[in-house]
């Protein structure tokens, strides 16, 4: 448990442990912000803090090579904030795993809704469901969550919709994603 002043260069060619699994490299700067380094030569953020029942916690803050060091000190310098205001950091990241997964959503809810709510169900299925809706769409959003919107896919998805599919049939996906649930970021806001 060495304490040491973490500095770019020192981040970036940590010393690997002897004889150890890992070693924590704790900042002087902020408290209970570390670096810990594997003996495969992996680093990692990390901060420690105490939640409201006093029990010791660590936040995984990002490995080096996708986070810089500067932007790792202010997340623990967050992190450590919210934990002294009696917050929890980790309440919002176990709010996110509760929102289901589009496919799940899809399978979950919407196909369920539809098969009895639409009367034109069995013509869909025949027409696009299998054809388009599985094979393209699907596949891509399998593993957004349903609060997610990637924009940037959906105006090209749509693109080509209108080229192939006529009215209402192009307009199925946009629709689809403008009456989804409403997750933590998005409620009360109307899609």
């Amino acid at each position: 448990m060495p304490k040491i002043h973490l500095t770019p260069n020192f981040v970036s060619n940590p010393p690997k442990p002897a004889g150890k699994a890992k070693v924590d490299y704790f900042d002087v700067e902020i408290p209970g912000f570390l670096l810990e380094v594997r003996v495969t030569g992996k680093s990692t953020y990390y901060q420690r803090y105490r939640d409201t029942s006093g029990r010791l916690k660590q936040f995984r803050i990002g490995p080096v090579d996708s986070v810089f060091l500067d932007d790792a000190r202010n997340k623990a310098k967050k992190i450590r904030s919210q934990a002294s205001m009696g917050l929890d950091p980790r309440k919002n990241l176990d709010r996110l795993k509760e929102i289901p997964t589009f496919k799940d959503f899809v399978n979950q809810k919407y196909l369920p809704f539809v098969q009895v709510q639409k009367r034109s169900w069995e013509a869909d299925k025949r027409e696009s469901w299998d054809r388009f809706f599985k094979l393209t769409f699907l596949p891509y959003f399998a593993k957004f969550l349903s609060t997610q919107q990637p924009q940037a896919f959906m105006e090209v998805q749509h693109a080509q919709n209108s080229q192939i599919y006529t009215g209402q049939s192009a307009q199925r996906i946009p629709y689809c994603f403008q009456n989804r649930p409403a997750g933590p970021s998005h409620q009360g806001q109307r899609q």
